[in-house]
């Protein structure tokens, strides 16, 4: 199954003229990196994840901390609360190949997310 994109409809505010509207497709990732609050509370409304996605490989969001006795890597899981973080084995990070390095980009506010999953 391919990643899960959410269309985001975004508001640019810009001093004594009427704001910027525009819609585009991004990647569930890309949009959790943004602004994690609103895409967790997105989710939520939902039931979770699990139950408004039918995708059950999970894809890493960030890597939150690294055991190096037990070759361990506490990881974050796209569309998932730091709470909700687990310990997966150094094997099992090399199997989960969806996790690029992210950049950061001034982006305009993510004002409403919609699912559409692959």
């Amino acid at each position: 199954m391919g990643t899960v994109e959410l269309l985001v409809y975004r508001v640019r505010e810009i001093s004594n003229r009427p704001p910027i509207r525009s819609a585009a497709w991004e990647c569930e990732r890309r949009v959790q990196y943004e602004n994690e609050a609103l895409m967790l509370q997105y989710w939520g409304l939902l039931g979770g994840r699990e139950l408004a996605v039918y995708d059950t490989q999970r894809r890493i969001f960030r890597v939150l901390r690294y055991n190096y006795l037990t070759l361990q890597y506490l990881v974050q899981w796209v569309g998932h609360a730091v709470d909700d973080a687990v310990w997966v084995s150094q094997a099992e990070m090399l199997k989960c190949t969806s996790w690029p390095l992210l950049q950061t980009q001034t982006c305009p506010t993510t004002e409403h997310i919609a699912t559409k999953g692959y």
